[in-house]
């Protein structure tokens, strides 16, 4: 397994020539499993969260806990402490641990076989009361921040388990933003709780932040929309006869709306990067490009704003829930402006 040294540590293989076992000790899992699936079919996969068990060895004073929709380096996820939660992915009669026993490509295997549509729910007010109440045994308090609650019943079912753990050390934050966009949100918690800041006034940090971010992006095929029942199959075929690619915008309370189409999923990147470039509006930012599949686009997209912005511009693989809902091939960009 020549591919995967060097990616991590306590590397052990078994197995014959048809299947193996793969354990490894790795900072960055998704990159991994990325590797894995590139030399065959991933049937299974399991990520023991490690975080939890080294926080007791970190000097942070409080903890940060997300869902597993939220997209970020793992680098900076890691070095963050960024303790996630999953939602759990069904698929016909199986479900998943988002991230946790499924990761992209191995939902895009399954689900491109099936005929199924696939499905997400929330994790439950339990998963979260049994984290809060681990971490609160090493930390003074606890930032919690999720996927924005006009798309996910997620933050309600955080909320519920936090006035039932401590509500006085857990502070529930709604993103009001998917992905990267709560990746970025999260990114601006870690730097008010490195720079010393209390609880309250990470959270009004957090607040004002978050209206700061926005989310633009596109996909290249509506045919998981068409099933999940978001799109009308009349609606897509127009589009697909007219050659044009959806532009999906995010409000400031997270939810999806028309942004209007380009002629050609290339102009619709390029339309992305103008809309993230104007919503900047010339003042210093920071953005995280996210795609479900098509790294190619996703690259494209981050080079050109590097150009504008300067800086460093990341691109992250989508988990498997929000491929659920955009489909594979799907490229966003979620941008910080920071400051005003």
């Amino acid at each position: 397994m020549a591919a995967v040294q060097g990616q991590g540590e306590s590397l052990v293989v078994a197995g014959g020539d048809q299947r193996l076992r793969v354990h490894l000790h790795t900072n960055e899992p998704q990159r991994f499993l990325a590797t894995v699936a590139g030399l065959g079919a991933i049937e299974r996969s399991k990520i023991d969260d490690m975080v939890l068990q080294q926080l007791e060895g970190r000097d942070a004073t409080l903890a940060i806990v997300t869902d597993s929709t939220t997209d970020l380096p793992e680098e900076i996820a890691f070095r963050l402490g960024i303790v996630a939660v999953p939602l759990t992915l069904s698929l016909g009669d199986d479900d998943f641990l988002d991230g946790v026993d499924i990761t992209l490509d191995g939902f895009i295997q399954r689900v491109t076989s099936s005929t199924h549509v696939p499905r997400s729910s929330q994790p439950a007010v339990a998963d979260f009361a049994q984290t809060y109440r681990r971490l609160l045994e090493y930390r003074e308090g606890i930032v919690s921040v999720h996927i924005a609650g006009a798309m996910s019943g997620t933050v309600q079912a955080a909320q519920a388990a936090a006035r039932a753990v401590d509500p006085a050390r857990i502070k529930v934050i709604d993103s009001c933003a998917v992905s990267v966009g709560a990746g970025l949100l999260i990114e601006a918690v870690g730097e008010s709780i490195a720079s010393g800041a209390g609880l309250d006034e990470v959270v009004r940090t957090a607040e004002q932040v978050k209206r700061r971010i926005r989310i633009f992006g596109t996909v290249a095929s509506l045919d998981f929309a068409v099933r999940g029942g978001r799109v009308s199959a009349r609606m897509a075929r127009t589009l697909g006869r007219l050659g044009l690619a959806p532009i999906i915008v995010f409000d400031e309370t997270g939810r999806a709306a028309k942004g209007g189409a380009a002629l050609g999923f290339d102009r619709a990147l390029n339309a992305i990067v103008r809309r993230a470039l104007r919503f900047a509006a010339g003042a210093p930012a920071r953005a995280i490009v996210v795609h479900s599949g098509d790294e190619a686009g996703a690259d494209f997209v981050a080079a050109r704003l590097r150009e504008h912005l300067g800086g460093e511009v990341p691109v992250v693989r989508a988990g498997a829930v929000l491929t659920t809902h955009v489909g594979v091939g799907s490229v966003s960009v979620a941008v910080r402006r920071l400051a005003g």
